[in-house]
């Protein structure tokens, strides 16, 4: 049986097509709120798949998999946790902070991170013992 090479050609093109998969990259720092100190050992929960700090609070992340859904969380013990969620919008990226610990009442809001090029910062503000 004879197949034509034009056949074969659309089939592997189809199934590259349909096995895409996102890389993507990001790096940052996670930092005390009030003394911009480093937090190490920090988790860094991106697509569900954690990721630590360095001992300078500095994370990476290297995914490789299906579409993401751009949802960053971010704790820590003695910390309360922290998210972040960026949505595009006519290839606009909108970055939105959302409090996790609401019974907590704590103030979360747009300086509780900052982007700089490709990095993001988190800073993570210390529960009150």
């Amino acid at each position: 049986m004879d197949i034509p090479l034009k056949s074969i050609t659309a089939c592997l093109l189809l199934a590259t097509l349909a096995s895409c998969d996102y890389l993507i990259s990001y790096r940052g720092f996670v930092l005390d709120a009030q003394t911009e100190k480093p937090i190490k050992d920090a988790t860094v929960i991106f697509d569900k798949r954690p990721y630590k700090t360095d001992s300078l609070g500095y994370f990476e992340i290297r995914y490789l998999g299906g579409r993401p859904d751009y949802h960053f969380s971010v704790e820590k013990r003695t910390y309360h946790k922290g998210q972040l969620t960026i949505e595009y919008n006519d290839n606009c990226e909108v970055y939105k902070v959302e409090k996790m610990d609401i019974a907590q009442q704590i103030p979360f809001n747009s300086m509780n991170f900052k982007v700089t090029d490709d990095t993001l910062t988190f800073y993570l503000k210390k529960v009150l013992e």
